[in-house]
């Protein structure tokens, strides 16, 4: 689907964009990432981010690692409060002032901010897992499709390592409307 941006260029030529392209013209597209540049077997990262109370959150993931690993996406999980090592989020229209209504996992949530790492006790429910890179040297994920958040739900993208010394990246892009 695609949205009218403004009046017509310069040219008299209507300008028309898709929408995400339109929600970062307009300040509400976000992202934040965590990474590793040397993951053991069997270690995880994770990005933990619970979706606002009001809005929607549409978000698109996508993970690499220099060798295979699996990656989950975990709604409602059971989190310790407070683990985990507090992220940024950051508006990819570098010069709106808008934030992001995501909270992180801190003790009093703090909205803008995702949480690295946090200590997940119980999965809830695994809405997607995927094994990427085991039948050749690396891996490499690109969901195209976008997921709409359940609004006032925990969410964590949980990516595992299958091989030693693997450098591994988990980058979250979402608009908020």
């Amino acid at each position: 689907m695609s949205y009218l941006h403004g009046k017509k260029d310069i040219d008299g030529s209507l300008v028309v964009e898709d929408k995400v392209h339109y929600q970062v013209h307009q300040g509400n597209a976000y992202m934040a990432h965590h990474n590793s540049s040397a993951l053991g077997t069997g270690a995880t990262i994770n990005i933990y981010l619970k979706a606002p109370a009001s809005g929607r959150v549409h978000l698109n993931y996508d993970a690499h690692g220099s060798s295979s690993f699996d990656i989950e996406v975990l709604e409602a999980p059971t989190v310790t409060s407070g683990t985990g090592t507090q992220g940024s989020v950051y508006n990819r229209d570098r010069d709106s002032v808008n934030t992001s209504g995501v909270l992180d996992n801190t003790a009093t949530p703090v909205a803008n901010k995702v949480t690295l790492d946090a200590t997940i006790t119980a999965d809830g429910t695994i809405i997607r897992s995927d094994v990427y890179g085991s039948n050749k040297s690396q891996g490499d994920l690109n969901s195209r499709e976008e997921i709409i958040l359940a609004q006032d739900t925990v969410y964590v993208f949980r990516l595992t390592s299958q091989a030693s010394n693997n450098r591994v990246h988990i980058n979250l892009d979402w608009y908020e409307v």
